[in-house]
């Protein structure tokens, strides 16, 4: 299992902001879900609170998406999900709150620091981000398709 501290990510990762929350969550929830699949099996993402109108559970792609429940911080979200997995030394954790880290080490879970999971993650080939664009036609090769298809 891949398990994602949200926000921490967010605010490590270049590009994204805490300032534009909901904005960063979509963006790395897409990234997330543009992956073709995680070799540990299930990806799942923590966020602090609950969304307003969707619960505190969803999903995109493969991605499992909570929200702690109000009252409860994502940390112990974490932690709880981890406590509750029957080969916590099967999940790899993705964040770069020390603490944090700590308490799932302990717990025999592998830490991934969020800025370099960000970069990973925005240079993987299935990243939207970095599909190629195909070359527009040459001016030669824009005539010949002109004059075979070009109005008549």
């Amino acid at each position: 299992m891949l398990l994602i501290d949200g926000h921490n990510v967010i605010g490590r990762a270049s590009g994204l902001s805490l300032s534009d929350e909901e904005g960063g969550r979509r963006e790395l929830i897409s990234r997330l879900a543009a992956l073709k699949g995680h070799k540990g099996g299930e990806v799942v993402i923590v966020f602090d609170g609950n969304r307003p109108g969707s619960g505190s559970r969803g999903k995109a792609g493969a991605v499992n998406i909570r929200y702690s429940p109000s009252g409860r911080s994502a940390d112990d979200t974490i932690i709880s999900i981890i406590d509750e997995s029957p080969n916590p030394r099967a999940i790899s954790l993705v964040t770069s709150d020390n603490e944090l880290a700590a308490r799932a080490k302990s717990r025999g879970v592998s830490v991934t620091p969020s800025a370099s999971f960000w970069k990973n993650l925005s240079h993987t080939p299935d990243s939207n981000h970095q599909k190629e664009e195909k070359p527009a036609p040459s001016p030669d090769d824009a005539e010949h398709w002109l004059k075979l298809f070009g109005d008549k």
